[in-house]
């Protein structure tokens, strides 16, 4: 908490004895000189009194300040990305008993934001479109100790899969004779259609790549 003395006004004659131990401030005591920072965990005490040449002492100010001990930053398994259908994410904390309140829109969390419990499922927007998330969050343990920091992942992007490829001709057509063509057509626009002829999977890593459209022959 930072901690200032508001009717203090620096190079009036004023000055400003204070103490943060609860004793009671003297002359000898430490001089106000701008805002002062206090991070010791439990209750401090401040007291300060001002004089000015001409004029009486002033009573002693007194104010309390409580500082709590801070929930850890929430954690989470996957922090972006771009993911088929759904994906589901995972948050943590590290002191117990804390409960982690979060969003998926980017917005701040506080104490009236959902509940994590076991997972965040993020998935296509309801009409079956992309849809784009960023998770926030915090972790609070009210009273006894102060909200964590807030989390906030990268963007994760969902979309929806591109249509399989139709093979032709079809293969329980066959056996053929000496070779045969082979034509791929994909009704998903503008995707990108990797194959292999050996029996193995294709995958995202460099395969044979057709550059296929609707309908288009690779």
């Amino acid at each position: 908490v930072t901690v200032s003395i508001s009717n203090y006004v620096p190079n009036s004659g004023s000055a400003v004895h204070l103490s943060v131990g609860g004793e009671e401030p003297t002359m000898f005591s430490q001089m106000y000189s701008g805002p002062f920072e206090i991070d010791t965990i439990g209750t401090t005490v401040v007291k300060a009194y001002m004089t000015k040449p001409g004029r009486a002492d002033s009573n002693v100010a007194e104010a309390s300040f409580t500082v709590l001990e801070q929930v850890a930053t929430p954690t989470i398994d996957i922090t972006s990305g771009t993911f088929e259908d759904e994906v589901t994410v995972h948050l943590a904390c590290a002191t117990p008993e804390a409960r982690i309140r979060y969003t998926t829109d980017g917005s701040e969390p506080n104490a009236a934001s959902a509940e994590y419990t076991d997972g965040i499922t993020l998935g296509l927007a309801p009409d079956g479109s992309f849809a784009s998330y960023v998770v926030k969050a915090i972790a609070i343990k009210a009273p006894e100790m102060g909200n964590s920091l807030v989390l906030e992942s990268g963007t994760f992007t969902v979309q929806p899969p591109a249509s399989p490829p139709e093979i032709l001709p079809d293969a329980d057509e066959g056996p053929y004779p000496d070779n045969l063509r082979i034509t791929l057509e994909s009704p998903t626009p503008g995707a990108s259609v990797k194959y292999t002829d050996d029996g193995s999977d294709p995958t995202t890593s460099p395969t044979k790549i057709g550059r296929a459209s609707c309908r288009e022959r690779v």
